[in-house]
């Protein structure tokens, strides 16, 4: 009383059936996908046009107590240095009180005629033009001081800039130089 014939193509079309109209959805939802981007993109380029939104990437935030004065200048004045240097120290910027020791005896280098400062040379291309081995080696110690500090974004707590400060003074003043 079985019968084994083929009477199932009505299952087969009710499956045939159903995945056509997953795809029918799938076709239309990416129409409005498709239209919805258009049209997001169209108010933004307006919006761009008109001047309301601005794309451009912001730099990276300077950390608290990175604020520059100005780039190093080696024809920058010792009393301005200075200067810069005690207003850093008041602020509590002992960041920037290190960039300006490291400065001053750069400054005091040049002065004294051991180092000529030219924009394109390195703090180290400055330590290896010293001759005298001793103020090479003073002066390396300085510049892996301001380098860690400053370059490498280096912590400078007060209690870090009263550590070091004493080296810078003691290179600064031994440069012979007054000014």
């Amino acid at each position: 009383g079985v019968d084994y014939s083929e009477t199932a193509p009505e299952i087969a079309d009710a499956a045939e059936s159903s995945s056509s109209f997953g795809w029918l959805v799938f076709i239309e939802l990416l129409k409005y996908g498709v239209a919805l981007v258009l049209v997001v993109g169209l108010i933004f380029l307006v919006l761009k046009l008109l001047g309301v939104v601005n794309f451009k990437v912001q730099g990276k935030k300077k950390p608290i107590g990175a604020e520059i004065i100005e780039e190093p200048d080696p024809e920058t004045p010792l009393d301005v240095l200075n200067a810069a240097l005690n207003e850093a120290r008041k602020s509590g910027n002992y960041r920037e009180a290190v960039r300006l020791l490291y400065c001053i005896a750069l400054s005091r280098l040049a002065l004294s005629g051991k180092v000529t400062v030219k924009p394109e040379k390195t703090n180290w291309e400055y330590v290896s033009e010293l001759r005298e081995r001793t103020t090479a080696e003073a002066f390396g110690k300085l510049t892996g001081i301001y380098e860690l500090i400053w370059f490498g974004e280096g912590r400078a707590t007060e209690e870090e800039f009263k550590r070091h400060e004493p080296a810078f003074q003691s290179f600064i003043n031994s440069t012979g130089h007054e000014g």
